[in-house]
């Protein structure tokens, strides 16, 4: 009996002794946002230059854009509202669902004067249609207003985007995809981060190629050694007679800057 206690303390022991001594360091998760991007365009002297800061939770929180384009866009945060400002004066005021996508977005001019509203409507992640209320504060009367934007989805990703409801002959954007997975720096990533209030679009894939008013756009993307993506190629060609002619291209090439998720920590 007392060989028996006397294994089993040894045995206590030597489960308890190396937890007491050993230090547990995690690995710190590392988050990368684009920092900086560089827009040109064939045949254009114009090139345009953003600069983007964000926030420890990734949220954008000052683009800024020099060169072609200029302005400034600020981003406020409280809960699920956020406000954003731009130097022209305009401002957003935009309300989040719990996955950090529009549900109303409603802007104003620099005199406060309300220009438009527009509440997204969405099945999950997926916006099924948005109602547009030119000078008014009510609720969407969609689907089926004529003030209504459609939007068409297969297997997560968004196949056609119809802006006048019901009327898709010069209006619609269809799109196609690779297979990779949606990631920073895609089509809808990057167009959403430098010319909305926040994202209403996420999709599976990433998109590869859009077509829009007899004008067909191919995406093309670059990596770095990392894997992320470092640039976004789309040329666009079309018949003449539309306006299109020659193929026209638009390069956009990025930087990164990563942050921690949180300082490391060392248990005992």
């Amino acid at each position: 009996m007392k060989k028996t206690i006397a294994l089993y303390a040894l045995f206590i022991a030597a489960m308890v002794a190396p937890s007491c001594k050993k230090k547990i360091i995690p690995i710190p998760l590392e988050f990368c946002n684009i920092s900086a991007v560089t827009v040109t365009q064939n045949g254009s002297q114009d090139t345009t230059f953003y600069q983007i800061s964000y926030d420890r939770d990734g949220r954008p929180t000052n683009v800024q854009s020099t060169g072609g384009t200029t302005g400034t866009r600020t981003y406020t945060y409280s809960d699920t509202n956020l406000v954003v400002r731009s130097t022209s004066g305009g401002v957003d005021s935009v309300t989040l669902n719990s996955q950090g996508l529009m549900l109303v977005d409603v802007a104003r001019n620099g005199s406060n004067a309300l220009l438009q509203t527009t509440y997204y409507y969405y099945s999950g992640a997926e916006v099924d249609f948005a109602y547009v209320c030119s000078a008014c504060e009510m609720p969407g009367l969609g689907p089926g207003g004529p003030g209504e934007e459609q939007y068409n989805w297969t297997n997560g990703n968004l196949s056609a985007f119809i802006p006048q409801g019901g009327v898709t002959t010069t209006t619609s954007t269809t799109y196609s995809y690779n297979s990779s997975a949606a990631a920073t720096g895609d089509y809808f990533s990057i167009t959403q981060l430098l010319s909305a209030p926040a994202q209403t679009v996420r999709t599976t894939n990433q998109v590869n190629g859009y077509f829009q008013n007899y004008g067909t756009s191919t995406v093309t993307y670059s990596q770095d050694a990392n894997g992320r993506i470092s640039g976004m190629a789309i040329i666009t060609s079309g018949p003449a007679e539309f306006g299109y002619g020659a193929p026209d291209t638009v390069n956009y090439a990025y930087k990164y800057a990563c942050q921690l998720a949180s300082p490391v920590t060392t248990l005992k």
